[in-house]
């Protein structure tokens, strides 16, 4: 009876692990995971890193920016003139480097917030619930400049919200919306491409609250592979 009773307890847990493991998805998730198959599916899991390169401003000002989609790395360095400003975040170090070469070290809460915030947007992060935990609420569904849109409210972990929709159409990200503390901050994603098996923006533009201009940033090259993480830390002085 001993060895049945085993069994039979064996198989209950079994069941009830594979029935939570089958819980619907919410609302939310069933949105980020129809856009994250259609604009690649298992191809964004086999990401390491990625180095992009491009113009931003008015297209006098060279940038280059590390990725890393395995866990919380962001580097990225503009050229104005002469002169090289960069800033980084290794998961834990938030860093810039002036125009002067010196290096400022970012200790505060704050900082770090924002360096996860930023870090989350650019990597897909809600792509990757298990390595960039987040919690995600269905706000509602607008049209506007003619895109029918489902709008989510994401909040990685670690760092505040910021409001995100999805082309009903095509799935992509065409808009993120960052509130802060002060006037909302938009940000549109355009010109997708494929590289890689995913789809990339080749053209973000960054408006205020008044509909003007703030940034363009358009990405002449994207190449993915392996990135030491070493490329993330602060540099030396």
């Amino acid at each position: 009876m001993h060895g049945y009773q085993g069994l039979i307890a064996a198989t209950i847990i079994a069941l009830s692990s594979a029935n939570a493991a089958a819980a619907p998805a919410s609302k939310a998730e069933s949105v980020v995971a129809a856009s994250k198959k259609a604009t690649g599916g298992g191809a964004w899991d086999a990401l390491q890193g990625a180095d992009e390169q491009g113009t931003r401003g008015d297209g006098n000002q060279p940038y280059r920016t590390w990725l890393n989609f395995r866990a919380y790395g962001m580097r990225s360095e503009t050229r104005r003139g002469d002169a090289v400003i960069a800033q980084g975040f290794n998961g834990a170090a938030v860093w810039r480097r002036g125009p002067d070469g010196k290096v400022g070290a970012m200790t505060d809460a704050k900082a770090r917030s924002e360096a996860i915030l930023t870090a989350y947007i650019s990597n897909n992060g809600y792509y990757f619930p298990q390595r960039f935990p987040a919690a995600f609420k269905y706000v509602r569904v607008a049209t506007d400049a003619g895109r029918s849109s489902d709008i989510l409210e994401i909040t990685p972990a670690g760092s505040r919200a910021f409001e995100i929709w999805f082309d009903r159409s095509n799935k992509q990200v065409w808009r993120i919306v960052d509130r802060g503390d002060g006037p909302p901050i938009t940000v549109e994603a355009s010109d997708y491409r494929a590289v890689a098996g995913v789809m990339v923006p080749y053209l973000l533009t960054v408006t205020g609250p008044d509909g003007k201009r703030l940034d363009r940033v358009m990405v002449t090259s994207v190449s993915f592979g392996p990135l030491a993480a070493s490329i993330f830390d602060p540099p030396a002085n």
